[in-house]
C-alpha cells in the first residue's frame, strides 16, 4: 500500500509539474517533458522494491536461524535436566540406574542427531 501511494503521489506531482510548464505535455522527440523524471522515479521505485525483497529474505533467514537456535537450546536444556536427575539419583542412592542411563543416552543422541550439533571431521 505504501508503494502504491508513492507511485500515485509521484504521478500526481509529475502531472502538475508538466502541466505548469509552458506548453504543458508537448512532445519533444517522442518523449514528454516529464519523461526523464518519470523514468528516474520508476528506477528509484524498482530499486526500493528490490531492497524490500532483499530485506524480507534477510528477515526470513534470521527467523529461521532464531528458530534453529531455540530448538537446539531446548534440546540442550532437556539433556541437562536428564543429566542432573541422573547424577542426583546416583548421589542419593549410590547405585547406577539403568533406566535413567538409557534416558540420558537417548536425549544425548537426540541432541547429537538434531542437525544442529557440530560435525567434527576426523584426520
Amino acid at each position: 500500500m505504501q508503494k502504491f501511494s508513492l507511485i500515485l503521489l509521484s504521478f500526481c506531482w509529475l502531472s502538475s509539474t508538466a502541466a505548469a510548464q509552458p506548453g504543458g505535455f508537448q512532445s519533444t522527440g517522442g518523449h514528454t517533458s516529464a519523461q526523464p523524471m518519470l523514468d528516474s522515479l520508476m528506477r528509484e521505485l524498482a530499486a526500493r522494491q528490490a531492497d524490500g525483497l532483499r530485506s524480507q529474505a534477510d528477515a526470513a533467514k534470521r527467523q529461521e536461524a532464531q528458530y534453529q537456535e531455540r530448538q537446539f537450546i531446548e534440546r540442550v536444556n532437556r539433556f541437562v535436566q536428564v543429566w542432573s536427575r541422573f547424577v542426583a539419583e546416583y548421589n542419593d542412592k549410590k547405585a547406577f540406574d539403568f533406566k535413567s542411563a538409557k534416558e540420558l543416552s537417548k536425549t544425548f543422541h537426540e541432541l547429537e542427531n538434531s542437525g544442529y550439533w557440530p560435525i567434527v571431521k576426523s584426520k
